[in-house]
């Protein structure tokens, strides 16, 4: 799976795409139930969103959402952080159809356990709120506002970084 993900990376072509499919097929066959195939899934899913095959992608993250919630009900900790990525990956492309009520959802969803995974103060945390933000302009702007303002706050507790630790950028 992950040299599928590798060349459809690198490649961003039919043949990448098609090696990613094979592996999901694959992995059905071999491994049903297993971690391997619901990883395989939701990248299967992040392909097909960034072709604009959006329907394909809900319905490899709806195959996925199942084994995910499996795995991490039964104390698998990979599954349970790959259940926030393929909520945000749901949520993505249920906005892309513009269906921001079931967007907005699964956006809460994936922030709630972002922040019961990795805290409050998580990058992941921070941009699933920030995409339900986005969904509730469209909903209720006063509902977006409160949660840009908690990102807002949240966002204040990070560290500041000195800037002799930033990386040094190169021109041209």
């Amino acid at each position: 799976v992950t040299d599928a993900i590798l060349v459809l990376g690198l490649l961003g072509d039919d043949a990448g795409f098609a090696m990613l499919q094979s592996a999901v097929d694959k992995l059905t066959e071999l491994a049903p139930d297993g971690l391997d195939r619901a990883y395989a899934l939701v990248a299967f899913a992040s392909a097909q969103s960034q072709r604009g095959r959006i329907d394909d992608a809900l319905g490899s993250l709806n195959a996925a959402a199942p084994l995910l919630h499996a795995l991490c009900t039964g104390g698998e900790g990979k599954a349970c952080q790959e259940q926030v990525a393929a909520l945000s990956h749901l949520g993505i492309a249920l906005y892309q159809k513009r269906d921001y009520v079931a967007a907005a959802a699964a956006f809460s969803e994936g922030a709630g356990r972002a922040e019961q995974l990795y805290g409050p103060i998580h990058s992941m945390t921070l941009r699933l709120l920030g995409n339900l933000a986005t969904c509730q302009v469209q909903i209720d702007p006063n509902a977006a506002i409160g949660t840009m303002q908690r990102v807002m706050r949240l966002t204040a507790q990070l560290p500041v970084v000195a800037i002799d630790t930033v990386p040094a950028q190169h021109n041209g």
